[in-house]
């Protein structure tokens, strides 16, 4: 470990022992309840907490304001409990109070009766109805407590039901047997580009991909009302096939200035938040994070070869006026490399890429500025504008026995959205409320992608375009067990002039306290990646073109049906069925060809394509959960699914991602020991995940010799299934709470048993064989955090 590194570790522990003094360990819990439609402050909420391990209670009632507050609250694991009569009641079963800070909610309560189920969520989430399996939430505690989440909201996400890890390389998911490419990213309401540092992490090509990437940008130590989404969504999200990430940050300290350190083998993190203007109620929370990932490499992990490095900031500021309209201004940026350069000893290139110098570089930069104005005692107003823009570039250069370098390949491409997203919610009845609006999305994309000497060019073009999004969403209560959620939203793409006209709905019965089964539809649609937009070709003049340019929208019929069984006030049982019938697929405009984009990962495609392709995939997603009673909590998924298609061929296949089944337990155990003035939580937390092997295509060993290149048998695309996927993942932590601070050591292992799980397959030039690729062995993260 170098000598500054050393210092920052010694700095932090002397830290922690300096803040320590003798008191007894007390925090409070305040907040403000409000009208979720109206955004007005609700007077009389009653509001009881209930600690989960001795299960004690206390409460108090929001008063003219909607402000609460508890006070003197011991350190602990709480449900928290909010209700009014007319609203539904608000429940957070997993609520963390901790010594080196006050707790902070923003309360929205949904209209209906009390009798209906709880509006149920795992965290400070005051906007999601967590009803359906189709939205799960996704908080800044459970990346700290879950095990090898490595602090990252994407990776979190294949805890949950119908949602599979593709590469331990990067956080892309399969959804439901969907594409990555199916993953939508949405930030304080609007869309932003993808997220994430090296983008092109653990793909087959080396190029980057639409959704994920190594590590997310967006810091977990920021996060607020957030959820991940999949299935059929309401009609205020859309141009989405498989799952989006909702995206939101959390306000700062509204009393005084918190601030947050960590070291650990994947970087150094400082986040900082504290009032700005207590008499606006203004606050500001950001974070800093480089990465030490060579630690890693220096200790002997195998982490692909390749020096990487990155480093990110993200920002939020927030202040609410007297009349209670809310100001927020976001940001988040990084910029990340990695670099393999071949040894200059060419006895120990064993493997083709051995031979080569490999550069890939990524910025990433968003902004926004949103306002929520309360219009009438019934209605708000909210506008968000939001830019970001993606620029990646990778370099490879092949070395000769001089080890001079000739260029191989070079991709560029660039990505910007400029977002305004305008919505009014309205209550237009005690029971029912109304919310339309738009989301104008401006888009550019450039792309230029060429392989030298094989390929050529592949992609090169750019250009503007705008998406168009106008939405109108109803939901109403209808008596005491029954409430339903209706809408449409248009979607217009000016480059391709592709448009859709998109119903959704659902439908839920509350058959009685313990029992409730819903039914939902929606039309979904997804516009097509730059590399398929801006694939290039000769014309018959020998100019080049882009005859993808003009592709329709990838379209789908989503059906769920769900059931839930609430067995007692903190287990659970939830079921969904679901199809995907999806359709105007695109495919090789040749006839008896095997391509699909439903296949694709990286975007690319190298042929000319038209909207005559089709999909399926359907399955079953169960979950037993217990949140957090008596010290313990678990998570327990399984999910059975096919996912077929048909190329221009008409032969249904499956396609790549048909695992056919994902199991995942996470699950843990806290042991205290309490004292006068320190608490002591020792916490041990596992997930095991098990998949079925996803498809692969057989390599053509004898023409992929002569071309020098990977050949496929497209004729028997994804008849392989691959060897099932298998990972146990453990994290042990170690919280020492004392008088406002907070100290936790943790070590996250992830591949505890170090499986060799297989990634791809690749004909090599070196080796002159088919090579397996496989994903990442034993990773162990220690990490020192504290919160003061």
């Amino acid at each position: 470990m170098s000598k500054s590194l050393r210092w920052i570790w010694l700095a932090l522990i002397l830290i922690s022992y300096n803040l320590s003094y003798a008191q007894e360990l007390r925090q409070k819990i305040q907040g403000i309840v409000r009208d979720k439609v109206s955004f007005q402050p609700i007077l009389g909420a009653n509001i009881v907490l209930t600690n989960t391990s001795d299960l004690s209670t206390s409460g108090v009632i929001s008063l003219e304001d909607g402000q609460f507050l508890i006070e003197s609250v011991k350190l602990g694991r709480y449900k928290l409990t909010i209700s009014h009569v007319g609203y539904q009641a608000f429940t957070i079963p997993e609520l963390l109070v901790s010594a080196s800070r006050d707790v902070y909610l923003t309360v929205q309560l949904d209209v209906g009766a009390m009798v209906l189920e709880e509006v149920v969520v795992d965290a400070v989430i005051p906007e999601q109805h967590i009803s359906m399996l189709g939205k799960q939430p996704i908080t800044a505690e459970q990346t700290l407590r879950y095990a090898a989440t490595f602090y990252d909201p994407a990776r979190l996400s294949i805890s949950f039901p119908g949602v599979a890890t593709f590469n331990d390389q990067n956080n892309n998911v399969v959804v439901r047997g969907n594409s990555p490419n199916g993953v939508a990213w949405r930030l304080e309401g609007v869309d932003i580009v993808n997220p994430n540092h090296l983008t092109n992490a653990g793909t087959f090509t080396d190029r980057p991909v639409q959704s994920g990437g190594s590590v997310n940008i967006l810091s977990s130590q920021l996060l607020g009302a957030s959820s991940f989404l999949n299935g059929a969504f309401d009609a205020t999200y859309g141009n989405a096939m498989s799952g989006v990430f909702d995206m939101t940050f959390r306000d700062g300290n509204l009393d005084e200035a918190k601030y947050t350190a960590q070291i650990s083998l994947l970087g150094l993190d400082f986040a900082v938040e504290g009032p700005i203007s207590k008499k606006k109620k203004g606050s500001f929370i950001a974070n800093y994070r480089y990465s030490t990932i060579g630690l890693l490499s220096s200790m002997g992990v195998e982490l692909g070869d390749e020096a990487i490095t990155f480093q990110d900031l993200s920002f939020h500021v927030s202040t609410t006026s007297e009349k209670g309209s809310t100001w927020s201004v976001f940001g988040l940026g990084g910029n990340s490399r990695n670099e393999f350069i071949a040894e200059r000893d060419s006895t120990k290139w064993e493997y083709g890429k051995d031979s080569q110098d490999i550069l890939f570089k990524g910025r990433m930069f968003g902004f926004g500025i949103s306002n929520r104005h309360p219009i009438s005692t019934k209605a708000y107003l909210r506008n968000t504008i939001g830019y970001s823009i993606l620029d990646n570039e990778r370099t490879a250069f092949n070395l000769d026995s001089a080890y001079n370098q000739t260029p191989r390949s070079f991709d560029e491409n660039t990505s910007e959205i400029l977002s305004w997203r305008s919505e009014l919610s309205t209550k237009i009845s005690p029971s029912a409320s109304l919310s339309a609006g738009f989301h104008f999305s401006h888009i550019y994309e450039e792309i230029f992608s060429e392989s030298m000497p094989l390929n050529g060019l592949i992609a090169s073009g750019g250009g503007d375009s705008w998406l168009i999004q106008p939405f109108l969403n109803l939901t109403q209560i209808i008596g005491k067990r029954f409430s339903y959620n209706i809408g449409v939203r248009y979607l217009n793409h000016t480059l391709s002039e592709a448009q859709s006209l998109e119903p959704r709905m659902s439908v839920k019965l509350h058959v009685n306290d313990f029992n409730n089964v819903y039914l939902k539809y929606g039309l979904h649609s997804l516009l097509q990646t730059p590399g398929t937009y801006f694939y290039s070709e000769r014309d018959l003049n020998g100019n080049f073109i882009n005859p993808n340019e003009t592709l329709g929208l990838t379209k789908a019929h989503h059906f769920v049906l769900g059931y839930n069984y609430s067995i007692n006030e903190s287990t659970r049982l939830n079921t969904e069925f679901y199809l995907q019938d999806l359709f105007d697929v695109p495919v090789s405009q040749v006839s008896q060809s095997t391509f699909s984009v439903l296949n694709q990962i990286e975007g690319f495609v190298f042929e000319s394509l038209e909207n005559t392709g089709s999909g399926r995939n359907y399955g079953i997603d169960l979950m037993f959960r217990k949140t957090f009673s008596n010290d313990v909590y678990y998570l327990i998924n399984a999910s059975f699914y096919e996912s077929k298609y048909k190329g221009s061929d008409g032969i249904e296949r499956d396609t790549r991602f048909n695992g056919n089944y994902s199991i995942n337990f996470t699950g843990g155990k806290e042991f205290k020991k309490v004292r006068a003035d320190f608490e002591k939580t020792f916490g041990v937390n596992l997930g095991m995940v098990y998949l079925g092997g996803y498809r692969d295509t057989p390599i053509d060993v004898a023409q992929s010799e002569i071309q020098g290149r990977t050949v496929y048998v497209t004729n028997e695309a994804f008849t392989i299934k691959m060897k099932d996927y298998a990972r146990i993942n453990l994290r042990l932590s170690w919280v020492k709470d004392r008088p406002d601070y907070t100290r936790t050591i943790s070590i996250d292992i992830q591949n505890l048993t170090n499986r060799e799980n297989i990634a791809y397959s690749y004909y090599d030039t070196e080796v002159q064989d088919v090579v397996i690729q496989n994903q990442l062995g034993i990773i162990p993260i220690l990490a020192y955090r504290l919160e003061f």
